[in-house]
């Protein structure tokens, strides 16, 4: 490998760890795609050397994600599928979900307020599109069940002293 091709696929991965912290996976796919003349090895060994110097880390990005998922309002299913393609190991998964304990039912029940502040939840129909929202969002069935079931009867217990 030469000098400058090393110093410019270095320059680049630091560039894009300088944004936000990025999984090994996401390194090689953006140093090749930008880099075509690098080869595997090359560029596997300039991540090494960043990884070994504390700048990359995939515990960190796992994390990050991890959090930065829950704040969205994504449920576990999804948040890992997603880490999942980033090719990480499920210890590693585990591990930055015991780092970041979260209440699901709870974070489902505030999403379906967000989004059905004004909703007649006593609508089958309408409970049925809330599951599946909560459903696509990464929530298991019994969380949205639950969850669903929660903010119907919240919603009861608000619209009863409206009479």
């Amino acid at each position: 490998m030469t000098e400058e091709l090393a110093v410019s696929l270095r320059r680049r991965a630091m560039n894009a760890l300088g944004r936000r912290e990025q999984s090994v996976f996401e390194l090689k796919q953006k140093l090749s795609q930008r880099y075509e003349e690098a080869s595997e090895q090359e560029i596997a060994a300039v991540i090494e050397r960043l990884t070994n110097q504390g700048l990359q880390s995939d515990e960190r990005f796992a994390e990050m994600f991890v959090r930065s998922r829950i704040n969205k309002g994504k449920g576990p299913s999804l948040i890992r599928r997603e880490l999942e393609q980033q090719n990480l190991s499920s210890v590693l998964l585990d591990q930055a979900f015991r780092q970041n304990p979260c209440d699901w039912q709870l974070s489902a029940l505030r999403q379906l307020q967000k989004k059905y502040a004004a909703a007649d939840m006593l609508d089958f129909a309408l409970r049925a599109k809330a599951t599946q929202f909560l459903y696509r969002r990464g929530f298991d069935s019994d969380t949205c069940s639950k969850a669903t079931e929660r903010f119907k009867n919240s919603k009861d217990d608000d619209s009863g002293g409206e009479l």
